[in-house]
C-alpha cells in the first residue's frame, strides 16, 4: 500500500507565463523608438543563438532546413515596432513547402537588426529593475547594429553526384533595402565560389558522393 498527504489551497492559481510573454514583460518599458531596424534580436525567440549568423563563416554558423525555420521564428518575434511587417511563420513554412524541389533549392535570410551593447547596464545605457529593462534618461543609445545572415537548402540530401543549385527570390526574406552588388556560391566541388543569380540554376557534378559544406556569400551595396 501507499501513504500520501494532500495540501488543499484556496484562491486563485497563478497562470504560469510563456517564454514569449517573459521577453515582452522584460522589454516592455524600453523607448522602442531607439531601435532603429524596429528589431531587437535580443527580444526574439531563438532556438538557436543568432549571434553565429553574422556574416562570418564559422563551425557555429552552418544551417540546416529545421535551423532555417527556427531562425525565422526567432527574427518573426524580434520585431518591436509596427513599422516593421514580417510574414507570419506559418506563411513562410508554406512558401517553404510549396518552393519548387527540383535540384538544391535555397532560402536565405538577411535582416539588418539591433541588439543590446553587451556593457549596456554596467555603462549607465539601460537599468534593470522589477525584472524589466528601462531606458536611462539622458544616457546614449544602448544598442548596436547586427546582420542576421543564413543560407539553407529546402532538404539536405539528393540523390546522385550530379546537383543543380537555385537561388529561390522568393524565399529571400530581407529587410535590406540595398541593391545586391555581388552574390557568389561555393558548392563544395573543390572550385571555389562562382557567380550565382536568383532564379537561374547552376549544375555541379561532383567527383564523389557524401556530405558537401556549401557556402554562398553576398555582397550587398553600400553594406547593409
Amino acid at each position: 500500500f501507499a501513504v500520501t498527504s494532500l495540501i488543499l489551497c484556496s484562491g486563485t492559481q497563478p497562470k504560469a507565463q510563456t517564454i514569449n510573454e517573459q521577453l515582452e514583460f522584460l522589454y516592455s518599458p524600453l523607448n522602442k523608438s531607439r531601435i532603429a531596424t524596429g528589431m531587437l534580436a535580443d527580444r526574439g525567440l531563438f532556438a538557436y543563438s543568432p549571434i553565429p549568423f553574422n556574416g562570418t563563416l564559422t563551425d557555429s554558423s552552418y544551417t540546416t532546413p529545421l535551423m532555417q525555420r527556427a531562425l525565422y521564428d526567432g527574427l518573426y518575434t524580434s520585431v518591436v515596432t509596427s513599422t516593421v511587417t514580417l510574414v507570419s511563420p506559418k506563411v513562410f513554412y508554406e512558401n517553404l513547402d510549396a518552393a519548387s524541389t527540383n535540384g538544391v533549392v535555397l532560402s536565405m535570410l538577411h535582416y539588418n537588426m539591433d541588439r543590446i551593447k553587451d556593457n549596456a547596464i554596467e555603462a549607465g545605457l539601460l537599468s534593470y529593475k522589477n525584472k524589466q529593462l528601462h531606458d536611462v534618461p539622458g544616457s546614449a543609445i544602448p544598442y548596436q547594429p547586427f546582420t542576421l545572415f543564413s543560407v539553407a537548402p529546402l532538404t539536405d540530401e539528393v540523390w546522385g553526384t550530379t546537383v543543380t543549385f537555385t537561388l529561390n527570390s522568393l524565399l529571400r526574406m530581407t529587410n535590406s533595402t540595398a541593391p545586391v552588388s555581388q552574390l557568389q556560391i561555393d558548392p563544395g566541388d573543390g572550385a571555389g565560389y562562382r557567380t550565382i543569380t536568383f532564379n537561374t540554376p547552376i549544375t555541379v557534378t561532383y567527383p564523389t558522393a557524401g556530405q558537401k559544406v556549401v557556402r554562398v556569400a553576398l555582397t550587398p551595396s553600400g553594406g547593409q
